[in-house]
């Protein structure tokens, strides 16, 4: 499996910054660049109790090395699109059913 994932945004996050002269600064977000989780990532995991659109939007963050705002304003099929993405790089949970 690849180390990192690109994920090209269907619709951009556009940023828009205040510079020091009170002028203002677009920057638009057109794509995110994921990289493999490491154990220490998955702690998150464990701070949200079961609250998985938070722990997923952290874990995006963290492994895109955006802010937690911007994924916040990722449009809703984006987001979806990138919970795969996590949740491609995470190991299958354990067997359940009948032990042979």
């Amino acid at each position: 499996m690849a180390m990192q994932t690109i994920h090209r945004l269907k619709l951009p996050v556009t940023l828009r910054f205040r510079q020091s002269d009170g002028s203002e600064r677009e920057e638009q977000i057109t794509e995110l660049t994921l990289r493999r989780p490491t154990a220490k990532d998955l702690r998150v995991v464990d701070s949200f109790g079961g609250q998985m659109v938070g722990m997923m939007i952290a874990l995006i963050a963290a492994l895109s090395g955006q802010t937690v705002e911007v994924i916040e304003r990722l449009d809703a099929e984006d987001f979806g699109d990138l919970s795969d993405v996590v949740g491609d790089f995470l190991p299958d949970g354990p067997k359940t059913g009948p032990i042979d």
